[in-house]
């Protein structure tokens, strides 16, 4: 079965990496032998995929989505809700904390 995690991200890329890590994290702590994942990331109001996001080419099972205008976290969850596999969802808040 597929799992589809979905996170609308804003603001503070630094914590994108440790926001992927985390889903990674939650998805291994189920039987992966069961279940797949695909995580989609929408990133509202980006404007430039640079070395600093590199990283995100490394892991295969993201999605990754963008805006280069804010239009709004519901705007973003709606969004990939529509792009969604998984017979299941799950929608992931991450909260960077400074």
């Amino acid at each position: 079965m597929l799992i589809s995690y979905i996170t609308s991200h804003f603001g503070d890329y630094s914590d994108l990496e440790r926001c992927v890590k985390s889903v990674l994290k939650d998805f291994h702590s189920l039987s992966t032998d069961l279940y797949r994942l695909e995580h989609l990331i929408y990133l509202d109001g980006f404007r430039d995929l640079s070395e600093n996001y590199s990283f995100l080419a490394q892991y295969s099972h993201l999605r990754v989505y963008e805006s280069s205008h804010s239009k709004g976290k519901s705007h973003g969850v709606n969004y990939l809700l529509s792009k969604a596999s998984g017979a299941a969802v799950a929608t992931f808040a991450f909260i960077g904390i400074s």
